[in-house]
């Protein structure tokens, strides 16, 4: 496929090397409206599975 436009997300949560969750999401497509609503659905899919990720917690007797 000849790409047209790429574009990428990223999504970082927390500052501590411990408590860092970091997403990535790419699209490719041939216009910007594509990519714009592809973006879209992205970043709603993104943001669930973030939320999704933050319940993942560590076992306090894994340390």
């Amino acid at each position: 496929m000849n790409v047209g436009v790429s574009l990428t997300v990223k999504l970082k949560r927390g500052t501590a090397t411990r408590d860092q969750d970091e997403l990535t999401a790419k699209v490719k497509v041939r216009t910007l409206s594509e990519a714009r609503e592809d973006m879209d659905t992205l970043r709603a899919y993104l943001r669930d599975l973030a939320e999704d990720v933050r319940q993942i917690q560590p076992d306090d007797e894994a340390e």
